[in-house]
């Protein structure tokens, strides 16, 4: 069995939640491309990076998109 994009989820999912504990912002970064990725970071030809997770301080007056604080109301939603 091969779970190795599983494994690496759960790892990166407890990272950002430590980061945020210190006060440090991640992105989860799915979409990018891996081959091209692992020949700028010279990796051997056996390791597929998955997933990439900028990390820093966020800017005090950043805030959130609109679309991740702003629900629709669960009527327009559910019938």
């Amino acid at each position: 069995m091969r779970s190795g994009q599983e494994d690496a989820s759960i790892v990166a999912t407890h990272m950002m939640m430590e980061a945020a504990d210190l006060g440090i912002g991640t992105c989860w970064v799915n979409f990018f491309p891996n081959t091209e990725t692992a020949k700028a970071f010279g990796l051997p030809d056996n390791l597929v990076p998955v997933l990439l997770m900028p990390a820093g301080y966020a800017d005090p007056d950043c805030k959130p998109a609109p679309r991740h604080t702003e629900y629709p109301e669960w009527d327009s939603m559910v019938e």
